[in-house]
Parts: structure tokens; sequence; C-alpha cells
């Protein structure tokens, strides 16, 4: 149960707090999924927004809210690590936990 609160923890931290996904998509060429290429070129020109302000400025939708919201993404976060720990009544652990200790780590960064 632990393993699986830091999990969702680090992935919230490493969405929200780092440009890992940006970085590697450069570092793999792949800039053109997730409007990566776009967002470079963008910052690139002076913008000073983050990857997560770009997508809800440019790219606002549904799914870019879901996966910019810290409590969204820690629900399917932990909705996807109760299903791979076999128990999806777990859920709400990982999601409510994960997310306070994401929390409590940011604030100490």
């Amino acid at each position: 149960m632990i393993a699986g609160v830091c999990f969702v923890a680090l992935l919230l931290l490493v969405w929200f707090k780092t440009d890992a996904l940006i970085e590697y998509l450069e570092l793999t060429r792949l800039t053109n999924l997730f409007y990566a290429g776009e967002y470079l070129k963008a910052k690139a020109e002076g913008l000073t927004l983050s990857y997560h302000e770009f997508l809800l400025e440019f790219h606002n939708c549904f799914i870019t809210r879901l996966i910019t919201c810290p409590i969204c993404f820690s629900v399917w976060a932990g909705f996807f690590v109760g299903l791979y720990a076999g128990s999806l009544l777990s859920f709400p652990i990982y999601s409510t936990f994960g997310l306070l200790t994401y929390l409590v780590t940011s604030k100490l960064l």
C-alpha cells in the first residue's frame, strides 16, 4: 500500500514539478507528440508559461483540464495503481494519500 501511495506521489511530482516529459520528448525527437514542439517553439519566442499553462491556454479541452489538475490526476493515477495492484477498493487510499504526500513534498522543495 505504501509503495502505491509513493508511486502516485512520484507521478504527481514528476508531472507537475518538472519538465521531464518535454525533455524526454525532445531527447527522443518525438516533439510532435503532446504539442511539445509547439510549446518549445513558443518558449524560444519568449513565452513565459509553463507547459501546463500552455496546454490550458492554447489547447483547452476536457483531457487537458484533467491532466493539469492535481486532484484529477491523482484520482486517475490512484485508480490505475489500484487496478495494477488488484484492489480497486483501495484506489481512494492511493489517490488521497498520494495527493497528500505530493502536497507535503512539494512544499518542502
